[in-house]
């Protein structure tokens, strides 16, 4: 019964890990609107995507170690999970850039990669129901 707990809780940390980057998204549209790098934008924009890094990372653990507990594997290679892991990967690779040229495209590839992910269903997967 636990396992249904942390299922629900993986599949609120995966949505909320994936609203940090549509939140550091919207900053970079908005700096990029204001023309000005603005320090603050900037630096809520870092807080957005290390808000998304450690939400997604939970939700993928979470979600493993649940899907081992009920269906007796971790991963499945669904578009679901797969989608999340990358923006995981993308948020991971952000904050070890420091060149802003290279930050925007790693936050570019982020943000599809979490379309991707929504248009996936990577908050209501395609899988077995559970118990």
């Amino acid at each position: 019964m636990w396992a249904r707990g942390l299922s629900l809780f993986s599949a609120a940390a995966l949505g909320l890990g994936l609203a940090g980057w549509l939140a550091a998204g919207g900053l970079a549209v908005a700096s990029w609107l204001a023309r000005a790098r603005a320090a603050r934008l900037v630096l809520w924009e870092e807080r957005a995507v290390g808000w998304a890094l450690a939400w997604l990372a939970a939700g993928l653990l979470s979600g493993a170690w649940a899907s081992q507990e009920i269906w007796g594997r971790a991963w499945r290679w669904t578009p679901g999970e797969g989608w999340p892991l990358i923006a995981a990967l993308a948020a991971a690779a952000y904050a070890q850039v420091s060149s802003g040229a290279a930050r925007r495209v790693i936050l570019a590839g982020g943000l599809v990669a979490t379309l991707l992910a929504l248009g996936a269903g990577a908050l209501m997967p395609d899988w077995p129901r559970l118990p």
